[in-house]
């Protein structure tokens, strides 16, 4: 975050304009029977913002193991149990 700053409106000002776009300005376009339309673009969203998050961890993750951070943390001293396994 301290080297690139625009990473902070991925996870907190896209979520809150993505809920207010799809509920309040698309929403009361569609009709749902027996449902509301709000908790269907809300569960969706959700669902949009952990795998956009996710998508972030895993590069990252893909980062270390190609850079060989991780076999740095093998060589080092440490409790068998808790090693990490790639």
């Amino acid at each position: 975050m301290a080297r690139e700053p625009l990473q902070l409106s991925d996870v907190t000002i896209q979520p809150v304009v993505f809920s207010l776009r799809f509920v309040y300005v698309f929403g009361s376009g569609v009709t749902i029977p027996g449902g509301s339309y709000q908790d269907f673009a809300l569960a969706g969203l959700l669902a949009l913002n952990l795998t956009t998050a996710t998508s972030g961890t895993a590069v990252g993750l893909s980062t270390d193991l190609t850079t060989g951070v991780i076999d740095r943390f093998r060589t080092l001293r440490h409790v068998r149990p808790g090693r990490l396994r790639p």
